[in-house]
């Protein structure tokens, strides 16, 4: 069972979850909510010209009912954020000052440093999964045909696949066992002792925190 701890880091308090004790940020999806509960339309006309986007993009952006959701998927979508590195909008933050916002994108960063190996394990999997079978895995796990869609027009969709299912909370950095059964249908043996050495890992670090 996951158990959330609110942690206090300097004025502002940081979502994690604990497992095991494993520490980790919710997900980039959590991050992304927290982000957009706190910034103001002011916060995101700024922040749309420290990022140099089309005056009139931001414009349509602010004037939307969900706009600071739809202003984090324009810098997504422009790969100024993305699930592993949203350092360029912790400068941002930081420079512009908004309402202490960069101590939740640093925390998620510093948590995502420690989770080098998990990032690892994804690439190394990834480069396994082909695109059918990334399709049959999308299905598997009832990812949305939107997600599906994203995932398969991507530069990597094994890769792509496996950051919508850690963001969907099918796996995390301290447990990827919901891909073995799968992965053993489609007889993909090294995939299947990736998980394995990985799942391995997990728990002797668990034991060493012990």
């Amino acid at each position: 069972m996951h158990h959330l701890l609110m942690i206090e880091h300097g004025s502002q308090q940081v979502l994690k979850r604990t497992n095991g004790g494993f520490a980790y940020i919710l997900t980039f999806r959590d991050l992304k909510e927290e982000l957009s509960s706190k910034l103001t339309q002011t916060n995101c006309e700024d922040l749309g010209r420290y990022f140099s986007l089309p005056p009139d993009q931001v414009q349509n952006i602010i004037t939307s009912t969900l706009y600071s959701e739809n202003f984090l998927l324009a810098l997504e979508e422009r790969g100024y954020i993305n699930p592993s590195n949203v350092n360029r909008l912790t400068a941002a933050l930081t420079e512009l000052k908004i309402n202490h916002t960069h101590l939740l994108t640093e925390t998620y960063m510093k948590l995502r440093d420690q989770e080098t190996e998990y990032d690892r394990f994804l690439a190394g999997l990834s480069a396994h999964l082909t695109i059918s079978i990334t399709v049959k895995l999308c299905d598997n796990f009832e990812v949305t045909d939107k997600n599906k869609k994203t995932v398969t027009s991507s530069q990597n969709p094994g890769l792509s696949f496996l950051q919508t299912i850690d963001e969907m909370g099918i796996i995390n950095p301290s447990d990827v066992s919901k891909l073995k059964t799968p992965l053993e249908e489609y007889h993909l043996v090294q995939a299947v002792a990736k998980i394995h050495e990985y799942q391995s890992l997990v728990l002797s670090e668990k034991d060493a925190t012990r």
